[in-house]
């Protein structure tokens, strides 16, 4: 039987984003099977979760020409690469201080982060427009005020950044599949969870890390604040 979390410990009805528009939040389907009257996770039912691409879409030239298309009302998916493809993120420090940059990045620019994967060369994620300024305001800040706190000698970032709008429920769920395989699929990781820098364990355990992540998990805790959080798997 494929549940969201949220049905299962809510009871609430499934329901499956508009035809043609993007989800608000993002969206976790599982198979889940009892067991000595244990719920068990089982495995992802759907692949937007851990789905795959056979190859990557992002040759070294994919800022050449790049229109942005800011104030579209769309989610976008970004990828920012380290300079010259350097593997720049070397230590947990390293990791941990990014993510809490682009966790201050969306304070202050009141943004929605609905995925993320910080890998040794570069880093996706999907997120909404700010409300007031651009994203490219936004990316700015989150790298500038990152390389001021590493104190890195010479260039961490490339200059530029891509960019796609992501125009329907479907390209969401798609990208939403590649940022959480993206360790698995580079040999990082054995599964999606193993990985500590991405957001897949916030959908799957319902962890909560430094970013905070919009999902139906998070607008049901700002929903009924007095509930206490529920946990289905130990992190591990």
């Amino acid at each position: 039987m494929a549940r969201t979390f949220l049905s299962a410990a809510f009871d609430l009805p499934l329901v499956r984003p508009a035809h043609g528009r993007c989800p608000r939040f993002a969206v976790l389907w599982l198979t889940w099977a009892s067991q000595s009257q244990a719920v068990e996770f089982v495995q992802l039912q759907c692949s937007h979760i851990t789905g795959t691409l056979d190859k990557s879409p992002y040759s070294a030239a994919m800022t050449s020409g790049l229109k942005r298309f800011h104030q579209s009302g769309q989610s976008h998916f970004i990828t920012v690469s380290c300079y010259r493809r350097k593997p720049n993120f070397s230590s947990s420090y390293i990791y941990d201080l990014f993510l809490n940059c682009m966790e201050r990045m969306r304070v202050r620019f009141e943004m929605c982060i609905y995925a993320y994967v910080v890998m040794p060369e570069h880093v996706h994620f999907l997120v909404n427009e700010p409300t007031q300024e651009t994203l490219a305001d936004a990316m700015h800040f989150m790298k500038l005020s990152f390389t001021k706190r590493l104190h890195h000698k010479g260039s961490f970032w490339q200059k530029r950044y891509y960019d796609r709008n992501v125009r329907d429920a479907g390209e969401f769920d798609e990208k939403l599949g590649y940022i959480h395989r993206n360790p698995v699929s580079r040999g990082l990781a054995r599964e999606p969870a193993d990985w500590k820098w991405s957001s897949f364990r916030h959908y799957a355990l319902r962890e909560i890390g430094i970013v905070t992540i919009e999902s139906e998990w998070t607008a049901r805790d700002r929903e009924q604040p007095e509930r206490t959080p529920r946990v289905f798997l130990s992190p591990g």
